[in-house]
């Protein structure tokens, strides 16, 4: 037996600055939590997001390095209206240029023993906008 399944015809369609295409890349969590990523196109600056489940809420976030990172809430998504257009050629998702750092070093505890087994978390906090 041979099932055939639906292909979603569905996708996420915006441009970044074409000048910083090939040093960025493009995500999108669907509704399962499963990473979705692609690169935008080196000379347009054109990406698609394709073939994502139904939702109400994507967030397309672009990031490159020494750049700030981008992002883009609320994006909806649905089989009826196929591909949701963020944004035309002529507006695209600029990155403004952002300092990049490096940590290192190790976890101690109040006796300065090391501690193998703990976990350092590094976070962005990323404007409205």
């Amino acid at each position: 037996m041979v099932a055939v399944i639906k292909r979603l015809t569905t996708a996420i369609v915006d441009y970044v600055d074409p000048a910083l295409a090939s040093s960025v890349v493009v995500s999108t969590r669907d509704p399962d939590n499963n990473l979705r990523a692609t690169v935008p196109n080196a000379t347009s600056g054109k990406f698609v997001l394709a073939y994502l489940p139904e939702s109400t809420n994507y967030t397309v976030v672009v990031a490159g390095r020494d750049l700030t990172t981008a992002a883009v809430t609320g994006v909806p998504v649905s089989i009826i209206a196929g591909t949701t257009m963020l944004n035309a050629s002529t507006s695209p998702i600029l990155l403004p240029a952002s300092a990049s750092a490096t940590v290192a070093g190790k976890v101690t505890n109040a006796s300065n023993t090391p501690l193998t087994d703990a976990e350092v978390n590094a976070q962005q906090v990323l404007s409205e906008g």
